[in-house]
């Protein structure tokens, strides 16, 4: 999955532990409601924001993760995402990302069926 967008603003590298460190940007997307959205780098996917700058428009590609907890007043389950970046190049717009399609295999025969 791809975000598109412009970087508002690229957050310091913040050392969680000695194993793990975390770095994020906030974009600003261009969907029809102009959302905010927040991607976090971890680790060697740090240094990914060294050559980007606050006003560039960039696309980012993403993996979403959800986690669900209880919340512990009202004993309700309750869920929050995280939003965590893999890439990030700019967006010059000339081209629009298009995600990998995953290869289909087919066997090879006397006939065009696969069985």
């Amino acid at each position: 999955m791809y975000v598109k967008g412009t970087i508002i603003t690229i957050e310091p590298v913040v050392q969680v532990t000695d194993t793990f460190k975390k770095r994020g940007v906030l974009l600003q997307t261009e969907d029809k409601y102009n959302n905010e959205t927040y991607v976090e780098f971890i680790n060697d996917g740090c240094s990914k924001l060294d050559d980007f700058a606050e006003g560039q428009k960039v696309s980012v590609g993403v993996n979403v993760f959800s986690k669900s907890y209880e919340d512990k007043k009202t004993g309700n389950m309750k869920w929050f995402a995280n939003i965590k970046g893999w890439s990030i190049i700019a967006d010059n717009g000339e081209s629009d990302f298009v995600q990998p399609q995953k290869e289909t295999k087919v066997a090879q025969g006397d006939d065009d069926l696969p069985f």
